[in-house]
């Protein structure tokens, strides 16, 4: 295996555990995801079932209050900073 190839499998979005509390309530509790470069991935769910939170815990929008989030293999928040 290359180094190439191994960047190539690395996940580029990670998330280790995360929980995401809104409105007093927890909507995200205990989630693994990971994501490679060029996978596509679809979320499905009821109204309310967290998808949007998810999205917004990704993007540094929405604070987890547990857990990790990588993008690339570094923790989001050192990226924001």
């Amino acid at each position: 295996m290359h180094d190439s190839d191994a960047t190539h499998d690395a996940p580029l979005l990670q998330l280790e555990q995360v929980s995401v509390p809104l409105g007093g309530r927890d909507i995200i509790v205990g989630l693994d995801l990971e994501v490679r470069a060029g996978e596509r991935v679809a979320l499905l769910g009821a109204n309310g079932a967290g998808k949007s939170t998810l999205l917004r815990a990704a993007c540094g929008i929405a604070p987890a209050s547990e857990g990790r989030i990588l993008l690339a293999g570094e923790p989001l928040a050192a990226l924001s900073h």
